[in-house]
């Protein structure tokens, strides 16, 4: 692991939540940052005992994914459902589609070979894949994703330094599950229980704090959920939320449907199981228990 970038992190920290500043001097004192160049998966982590979070980079990569890819998809279905004009093109959207299948593709292959010993070797990401940070003539679409890009990374190591705070040490079980959902409560009102400048300051935190766990929840279609030191990730999804968002009908709760949609078609679960599909709470409540029931099946055809 390469040395301290304390410095870097904070720096991403601040921008985020610029009123909570000395709270966040506090909050870090001590601490030290290690990005992992090396690890492929979904590895942050953080121990208590020597006040360190380990932040993995190549992963980013696939979190950028899903934010570009979502963001692009919420405001194709928002601009026209105005009856305006998003400004993607058919292409830029099969780019977004492609994208995501390529970031739950390789994360799928990553936990299935990370821990066999044979390296893994994942596809390359689409070429026109746009990168973050690096077109100045960017368009808005492009700016609100990188946005929500950066809240999602932060919301991720907020619930690590939340386990620092927190004083979180080793645990099995039961404790261990309420651990992870103190520090996802922790981490989500740093990032959302603060003042916004304007509707899409809160709309873009929300949506950040939510890819950071459906990131984790597009797996849930492919892999059986059976660890037993955190909650689901479908489960985390509705407790972090619930807290902050401001309303049933809330656009949050669209996104998230809109989201979990593209996941239901691509793996043909039917929506006709739903009591209705509206961009509500309801809903979601409903696609997540769908997702349970669909995930403690997996596997059971080859049992």
């Amino acid at each position: 692991m390469a040395d301290d970038f304390g410095e870097e992190v904070r720096e991403l920290l601040r921008q985020i939540t610029p009123q909570r500043s000395n709270e966040l001097n506090i909050l870090t004192e001590g601490v030290t940052f290690r990005k992992d160049e090396n690890e492929d998966g979904i590895g942050f982590y953080a121990s208590s005992n020597l006040k360190l979070v380990r932040v993995t980079m190549r992963c980013q990569a696939r979190l950028w994914a899903h934010c570009y890819a979502y963001y692009c998809m919420f405001t194709e279905y928002a601009v026209r459902q105005s009856g305006a004009d998003s400004g993607l093109s058919s292409d830029q959207l099969q780019v977004a589609g492609d994208f995501l299948e390529w970031a739950v593709e390789s994360d799928i292959q990553i936990r299935l070979q990370g821990g066999s010993g044979i390296p893994v070797v994942m596809k390359d990401a689409p070429k026109d894949a746009p990168l973050p940070f690096e077109n100045i003539n960017a368009n808005v679409v492009q700016v609100g994703s990188e946005t929500i890009f950066l809240n999602a990374l932060a919301f991720i190591i907020h619930h690590e330094l939340a386990h620092i705070q927190l004083g979180h040490v080793g645990v099995e079980s039961d404790l261990s599950i309420q651990q992870e959902y103190d520090a996802d409560a922790t981490a989500a009102e740093w990032i959302l229980g603060v003042d916004v400048a304007d509707e899409f300051d809160y709309l873009v935190r929300h949506l950040g704090v939510a890819i950071a766990l459906l990131w984790f929840t597009s797996l849930a279609f492919r892999e059986k959920f059976v660890i037993d030191s955190h909650p689901p990730s479908w489960k985390r999804l509705l407790a972090a939320l619930e807290p902050t968002v401001k309303g049933e009908e809330d656009a949050v709760w669209g996104f998230v449907v809109l989201a979990l949609t593209l996941h239901f078609h691509r793996y043909g679960l039917s929506l006709d199981t739903l009591s209705e599909v509206t961009h509500t709470r309801a809903t979601v409540v409903e696609m997540v228990e769908t997702i349970e029931q669909f995930n403690a099946g997996l596997g059971k055809e080859s049992e």
